[in-house]
């Protein structure tokens, strides 16, 4: 499995490679991401989900990185 940040074009920003201890979450991979590339986001609350269209980054979990199947995905806004 694979979790994939794209931007909101969907081009993939970057990825990793998920063990199999990693947890199949995209708030998880959104902060893991977040942290690493010194991103602030908003919308890591379950209940704070953005709609399709209005993100500025996406995580999907897949198994193939280039397949239409996603395990996944969730949006972010960037904080202001």
């Amino acid at each position: 499995m694979y979790a994939i940040l794209r931007d909101r074009n969907g081009s993939e920003i970057d990825r990793c490679k998920l063990s199999d201890t990693d947890p199949l979450d995209c708030d998880h991979f959104a902060a893991v991401f977040s942290d690493y590339l010194g991103l602030d986001l908003e919308g890591e609350e379950p209940d704070s989900r953005i709609p399709d269209g209005c993100e500025d980054l996406s995580i999907t979990l897949t198994e193939d990185p280039h397949a239409p199947r996603v395990w996944c995905s969730a949006n972010y806004m960037t904080a202001q």
